[in-house]
């Protein structure tokens, strides 16, 4: 059954004679998702390519600026999850991506892409991760990295005050409006499917342990 839905819905027929491994980071906004994928990618030097969600926001060039402004972006439906997936089937089974490149500023995809090659370690990272079946399906091992809701917000606004130019007015807007209660509806409720969660934001050195204990298990499969 999971081949055939793998096969209707990506057109990709999974190989059985993998050694790669895929590992899903997710968590909420600023929660510490990608500074854990780095640590994992500093445990297991030249063995992990990483794939982040954010690259994979549906393209809508009919939309106009402004029109794409006004989307919710922190919902599942802004996430091409299907190319998402055929992206991860193709790095476990050995082949290269090309990767869309996200422009923050524009709300869309850039005209170029970025090459990606395979690895025995793919991680995917990204705060809507759990919440596709197929995505989840994918994954090897779950990984969940919790923060406190203030601490989230104020990473949050530090960080896309200093990479994306936002106004703190604009910023606590889009909070309030889609990111606290997207993080609220999809989310927080996917911390359910994960097999590890870890807390402190990611700064749990046991927690990263037992992390990189289940990698080393799972290679050796």
């Amino acid at each position: 059954m999971r081949t055939l839905i793998l096969i209707l819905l990506f057109g990709i027929a999974p190989s059985f004679a993998q050694s790669a491994i895929i590992i899903g980071v997710s968590g909420g906004t600023a929660s510490g998702k990608t500074t854990f994928a780095q640590k994992i990618q500093d445990a297991f030097p030249n063995d992990v390519v990483v794939v982040a969600q954010d690259s994979y926001f549906k393209h809508l060039p009919e939309l106009s600026l402004e029109e794409r402004m006004q989307l919710n972006w922190d919902c599942p439906e802004s996430v091409d999850f299907p190319l998402l997936g055929q992206h991860l089937m193709a790095l476990k089974q050995g082949e290269s991506i090309e990767q869309p490149v996200r422009n923050f500023f524009s709300f869309s995809r850039e005209s170029f892409t970025r090459q990606v090659s395979p690895a025995s370690i793919i991680i995917i990272e990204g705060l809507l991760i759990f919440t596709s079946p197929e995505i989840r399906d994918l994954c090897d091992i779950k990984i969940y990295v919790e923060a406190s809701d203030d601490i989230r917000l104020l990473r949050r606004i530090n960080r896309d005050m200093r990479e994306r130019g936002g106004t703190l007015h604009d910023l606590t807007t889009q909070y309030l409006k889609n990111i606290k209660p997207m993080h609220d509806l999809f989310v927080e409720p996917s911390k359910a499917h994960a097999d590890i969660i870890i807390p402190q934001g990611g700064e749990s050195p046991i927690s990263f342990d037992l992390v990189r204990n289940a990698i080393s298990h799972a290679l050796k499969q």
